[in-house]
């Protein structure tokens, strides 16, 4: 990925509530001289705001040769829906930027279906009363609905499709 400059932000945009994540970090030294992490522990989170997060994997060593790369793992999880942010700090004896801070943040929530209805790809809104328009009497009319899931979490439907109170017409469901 991208560089992460020091003073910004990893955004992590929505994350399901309660689900375990986890990110992996490369440190690059682009430097012309050995670059050592200084910190103790070499990487750490504070900041921790509706987020419980961890270093799961430090950098397998405390320099780190010009040209070459260390990784490191945090695992985090989001207990409750909103907002979550956490910073992630590695000392270092980078001349420039000696210590590197970054925000790791995004919104926690949880998944949910949303039911469309529509006939003739016409979205009707739950509720709404369905016009029929002019019709003849004794003459046979089908429509076709249909429904769709536009949620983010399977849309169980809990029995067969069904009428309420019909008025004046004779109506049935031909397929489900």
């Amino acid at each position: 990925g991208a560089p992460i400059e020091n003073g910004s932000t990893d955004g992590q945009n929505d994350i399901v509530s309660g689900e375990a994540q986890q990110l992996t970090y490369s440190l690059t030294n682009a430097g012309t001289s050995e670059l050592a992490l200084l910190g103790m522990p070499r990487v750490s989170v504070s900041g921790a705001t509706n987020v419980d997060a961890s270093v799961s994997m430090m950098p397998a060593t405390a320099s780190i040769a010009v040209g070459a790369s260390e990784s490191f793992v945090i695992d985090y999880s989001v207990p409750v829906d909103g907002a979550f942010s956490f910073d992630v700090t590695i000392e270092s004896n980078d001349l420039d930027e000696g210590s590197t801070t970054f925000t790791v943040s995004g919104n926690g929530f949880t998944p949910a279906p949303e039911i469309e209805v529509a006939r003739e790809g016409m979205a009707i809104a739950s509720g709404a009363t369905e016009d029929a328009g002019a019709s003849v009497p004794g003459i046979e009319q089908s429509w076709t609905y249909t429904i769709s899931n536009a949620g983010n979490a399977d849309l169980v439907l809990s029995g067969p499709v069904a009428f309420d109170s019909p008025n004046n017409v004779n109506a049935s469901v031909s397929s489900q």
